[in-house]
């Protein structure tokens, strides 16, 4: 009997060690990958509600989607960026992944709030305007003022689109939300992402969408209408098309923009 018992005290003690040894592994998983479970949790947390308390139409399905994939994107930029370890790490992957699905939500109503006002016959044309010059003005601007080691193919890719989104996006909260995920992918790329990052680039281009920046805008169209117009009147003939000039408009603006508040 004391053979026996002394085996399944054996038996016992390697079982819960081997239990211990698959909860560590299990945790060292899921600690090495936390920006990734952040990023679902808060999907599934975030598209559920939406979808429960709004049904299956197109508007709803699409907001669903596109909140849980600005957590998922967020988390994996942050499993990208090397999370922190411990608890603080987890904490930053929650956060971050809450702030992503906050920017995807955004960015869909201002694309849902952009159709009503145009209609979707209206999107091309929209497109060829302000998309085509918002695309054109920050590629350029990216070749200017991005460090030559630094650029690259994706790099000029995604100013290239943000710019022709947020050019044609009208609510200053969802060209503010996009401003951000872009901030937030260029960190992770540089391993510098924060929980932070988003929410102080959304707080500077938000601020810039305001008012002011359209105030400058009339001011430098002015500036160089007036300039053109003295050297028509001193017989040099200066015509730029008027897509040039709205290009050269916004370069300026980028520009300030870049040197003064970083973005």
């Amino acid at each position: 009997m004391a053979d026996k018992w002394e085996d399944v005290k054996q038996g016992a003690g390697q079982a819960w060690e081997g239990l211990k040894t698959a909860a560590n592994n299990v945790w060292t998983w899921l600690d090495q990958n936390k920006g990734i479970v952040a990023g679902v949790v808060v999907a599934i947390a975030a598209a559920a509600p939406i979808l429960a308390t709004g049904g299956l139409a197109i508007p709803v399905v699409a907001t669903a989607l596109t909140t849980a994939g600005g957590a998922l994107l967020f988390g994996g930029l942050y499993h990208q960026s090397g999370p922190k370890p411990g608890w603080q790490g987890w904490l930053e992957a929650f956060a971050l992944a809450g702030t992503g699905a906050v920017m995807g939500y955004l960015t869909i109503k201002g694309g849902i709030m952009l159709v009503g006002k145009v209609g979707w016959a209206g999107i091309p044309k929209l497109l060829g305007s302000k998309g085509l010059v918002g695309g054109v003005s920050s590629g350029i601007s990216y070749m200017l003022l991005t460090p030559h080691d630094q650029r690259s193919i994706g790099g000029l890719a995604l100013a290239v689109g943000a710019g022709m989104i947020t050019e044609m996006l009208a609510w200053p909260a969802a060209k503010a939300a996009v401003v951000s995920i872009v901030g937030a992918i260029e960190a992770a790329r540089r391993k510098e992402l924060t929980w932070q990052t988003p929410i102080r680039e959304f707080g500077k281009s938000f601020f810039l969408e305001q008012p002011g920046s359209k105030k400058y805008n009339r001011v430098f169209g002015r500036s160089v209408g007036k300039g053109i117009g003295w050297l028509s009147g001193k017989g040099i003939s200066i015509s730029p098309p008027k897509f040039a000039m709205q290009i050269l408009n916004r370069i300026s603006w980028d520009m300030i923009k870049s040197k003064l508040f970083g973005i």
